[in-house]
Formats: structure tokens, sequence, C-alpha cells
């Protein structure tokens, strides 16, 4: 708008084009910065490793709990986290006890760590 008020009141059109110009750059940044943050969207953001060290403890705090093969903890939404784990129990045990088993797993995940929204345990 100033570009072209500039140009209309000066006779002068280089006002009118050097309006197009910054519009152009200001484009260009606004695309450049939306499409550096949604990146993280697409792709998936994880969480530092601090918290993902203790997830892996509180993981690891069950009786149950033989190792934790593979750990991921997603970033969904603003401060909320998805975990995806692949957790061996202990060999002796039936179905039903690591049914109770990642049931107690998650509660303490979602009641410890008031991020955690969904969690899905995978049996190894």
């Amino acid at each position: 708008l100033a570009g072209v008020s500039a140009s209309y009141f000066t006779g002068n059109s280089i006002f009118d084009g050097l309006s197009s110009i910054f519009i152009g750059i200001l484009l260009m940044g606004s695309g450049l910065f939306l499409g550096y943050e949604m990146k993280h969207l697409i792709i998936g953001e994880s969480v530092n490793n601090d918290t993902k060290n203790s997830i892996n403890d509180l993981i690891l705090s069950n009786e149950a709990v033989k190792e934790v093969k593979n750990l991921d903890v997603i970033i969904i939404g603003s401060k909320k986290y998805l975990v995806l784990g692949d957790i061996d129990y202990k060999d002796e045990l039936d179905d039903r006890v690591i049914s109770n088993a990642n049931k107690q797993i998650t509660q303490l995940l979602k009641s410890s760590i008031s991020n955690v929204v969904q969690v899905f345990l995978n049996t190894v």
C-alpha cells in the first residue's frame, strides 16, 4: 500500500516495483520459516535424553520387565508425549500377568510424567 501510494503521489513507478520486491522477500521468508517449523511436525520430534532415560527407568522399575528393547518418545503436541516401546518380559510370566504389567506401566508413566498422554507397549 505504501509503495503504490508513493508511486501514485510522486509519479515515480520505482516505488511500486520496490514494494513488489519487498512483498516477494517477505513471502519467501515466511515460507522458509513455516517450512522449518512444519518439518518437526512431519518427521516427528523426539524428547531429550534425560526424559527418555527417566521413562526407561520407570518401565524397568516394574518387576515383570526383563529388558526394554526399543523405546521411542515422540512429541505429538504442545508438551504432549507419545511413548512407544518394545518390552521383553520375564519368560515365566503368563499373558494375564503381562497384560496387568502393561496396565501398571501405562498408569505409572501417565501419573509420574504429566506430559505422557499415550503409551503403546509391544511385547517382544
